[in-house]
């Protein structure tokens, strides 16, 4: 599970629509593919619903996610680098029967799927489907509540509730199929989904490590790793990252949402990632992402002719580009070592 941080789902939500309904769809699309530029973006969700009466936060309808699909390719196509990555967290059956079904539809488009390996091993559900209540997500209280990271997916109760259909997680049969799809690839979401926050360095580093080695003897090569909840500072820190980073050179997913350049994405980098809420349209969606990308754009405009600090000397400068500013503000969420440093125009033009 990931969820988008509060403050930037409550904020102007009003306005949006709103100016949402004033848009054409060719002026909306025109104002995306503008606002994106030559940027990636990835989008998160934990489930899809057939029918659009029951939507949440965490459940999108179908209708809306094969129209936002659309939009997208429509505002900007497929190219083979895959600038759009769609990724589902958590391993719900429902999920992995739509990325079945799609991925093959939109070649240019990468599905990522994490699961909790143990828990689809173990056939064990999460805490929140035990404590759902009408599709809102249940209290901190609740959901964070002290557990044993050993002992989490072999409780009974969530072994009950993963038999029912509406929670349903998928099989070690069905995550060998979509494995099969040249642009679906399985990602680790840890074992038992912990908020890394509130777990001492020694058990945050334990969960890596015990989840690591369940999904390799699975499913191969860990290649992709996705933060249980996402948020930067709020449900992760630095500390995190590098315990990750010591262990792994698997690409990071957070749920900080912005684009991202072709050059970032690199082994061992935090990726960002749009966290997308089902009650919002396709349309929403696409709006925000682009009033995103362009806060983005803005921002980093400023921060580049913001005046070296009077210490820096101009070859120390050269050496040491700036942080991004539209990382807001966390230079540790990005590459480590040489990776960091940027490629030349003419080597993000030829990963175009």
């Amino acid at each position: 599970m990931a969820r988008p941080g509060r403050r930037r789902w409550r904020v102007g939500m009003h306005d949006l629509s709103k100016l949402e309904r004033l848009l054409p769809d060719a002026v909306l699309l025109a104002f995306f593919r503008w606002a994106v530029g030559t940027s990636h973006v990835a989008l998160c969700l934990h489930r899809v619903c057939q029918s659009p009466a029951r939507p949440a936060w965490m459940s999108m309808p179908v209708q809306e996610l094969d129209r936002l699909l659309e939009l997208a390719v429509a505002a900007r196509p497929m190219t083979k680098d895959r600038w759009l990555t769609v990724c589902f967290d958590d391993g719900y059956a429902d999920a992995a029967e739509y990325v079945a079904q799609r991925a093959p539809g939109f070649p240019g488009v990468e599905w990522l799927v994490f699961i909790c390996p143990e828990k689809i091993e173990k056939r064990t559900g999460f805490r929140w489907d035990l404590l759902d209540e009408y599709g809102r997500p249940p209290s901190d209280a609740k959901l964070f509540a002290p557990f044993d990271l050993e002992r989490e997916n072999d409780r009974d109760d969530l072994r009950d509730v993963a038999t029912q259909p509406e929670f349903r997680i998928v099989t070690l049969a069905q995550c060998r199929l979509l494995q099969a799809i040249p642009n679906v690839l399985l990602g680790n979401h840890t074992n038992v989904h912990p908020k890394l926050v509130l777990l001492t360095p020694e058990q945050a580093s334990r969960e890596f490590l015990r989840s690591a080695q369940a999904f390799e003897r699975l499913f191969g090569k860990q290649e992709h790793f996705a933060i249980p909840f996402g948020t930067p500072e709020e449900d992760f820190d630095e500390s995190h990252v590098a315990l990750l980073r010591a262990l792994t050179r698997a690409r990071i997913w957070s749920t900080e949402p912005r684009p991202f350049r072709p050059s970032e994405r690199v082994l061992g980098a935090t990726l960002p990632r749009f966290a997308l809420d089902g009650r919002w349209s396709a349309r929403q969606h696409l709006l925000f992402i682009a009033l995103s990308a362009l806060r983005c754009r803005l921002t980093e405009a400023a921060s580049a002719r913001l005046p070296a600090p009077p210490e820096a000397t101009a070859s120390a400068t050269a050496r040491a580009p700036r942080p991004r500013v539209s990382a807001e503000g966390r230079p540790w969420l990005r590459a480590p070592g040489p990776s960091r440093r940027r490629r030349p125009a003419a080597a993000d033009r030829a990963a175009r």
